[in-house]
């Protein structure tokens, strides 16, 4: 359901704003129908919304905001500065870490951390003219995927509704730059996808830090693309591969070993 609730949003919103303006924020759909996924799993969120890890439908919300503000940016100048990109990502890191760690504690350096790993990589991944849009929305279903395995082994239910959903909801999108190629992967579904990812991350390990090293392992994701150019550069390959197979064949091995790890997180338990 969720699948095609994300592809029927993305064509509504993409016919909406017709060809210029669709095609930059169809992917405000991912967030949109993560928002509306959260309220189905979570309920209704309060108002004024809590100070910790509960309220991250509202963090969702608010970092689809951003993004989609910036998107809009985009069309009505054309380009923003690199700069002004990388600081909007990193104060929107700090404000949802704080947010959900209610405050400033020895944690927020690596937590900020974890966030910077995971945005900045799909910002550089979906500037870099060799990936498409669809190839960035296949690294966070890879990873998101990743988060509900940990999630399932661990026997985290709610979280593991969560990072499925969020997995589905990113193929409904992949599905979309199928069928119309030139979608772009913008800001809205970087903030609010990758958000979501990484307050996910956070909930599990704040519930069971013993995975903290299978997330550092299953971060690796989000630098396939770096080790898709060495292979094509360095290998000699009879047959080209598509970006898309490389990709997560690169992307299994991280995947794969953060699995191993949660088994044995789950097996020996530490506070």
């Amino acid at each position: 359901l969720s699948i095609f609730g994300t592809v029927a949003l993305t064509g509504l919103i993409y016919f909406i704003g017709h060809n210029k303006t669709g095609v930059s924020i169809a992917n405000a759909s991912v967030g949109i129908t993560f928002a509306w996924f959260c309220a189905f799993v979570l309920g209704t969120p309060d108002f004024p919304p809590e100070f910790n890890n509960t309220a991250i439908l509202s963090a969702t919300v608010c970092l689809l905001i951003i993004g989609a503000i910036l998107d809009f940016s985009v069309i009505k100048r054309k380009k923003l500065s690199q700069l002004i990109i990388i600081l909007i990502i990193l104060v929107s890191g700090i404000i949802i870490t704080i947010w959900m760690r209610s405050g400033i504690d020895v944690w927020f350096l690596p937590i900020l951390l974890g966030w910077s790993i995971t945005a900045i990589s799909l910002h550089r991944i979906s500037t870099n003219a060799i990936f498409s849009s669809g190839n960035c929305t296949f690294i966070l279903i890879i990873a998101s995927l990743g988060m509900g395995i940990i999630a399932w082994i661990s026997n985290i239910v709610v979280d593991r509704d969560l990072a499925f959903g969020l997995c589905a909801i990113s193929i409904g999108f992949f599905i979309c730059n199928l069928i119309r190629p030139g979608l772009k992967f913008g800001y809205s579904i970087l903030l609010a996808g990758g958000g979501s990812l990484h307050m996910l991350a956070l909930r599990l390990v704040e519930q069971m830090p013993s995975l903290i090293p299978a997330f550092i392992i299953l971060a690796f994701i989000f630098f396939a693309d770096m080790a898709s150019q060495y292979v094509q550069a360095n290998l000699k390959l009879k047959l080209p591969i598509p970006t898309s197979i490389n990709l997560f064949v690169l992307a299994l091995f991280p995947l794969a070993l953060a699995t191993v790890i949660t088994v044995i997180a789950n097996e020996f338990p530490i506070s």
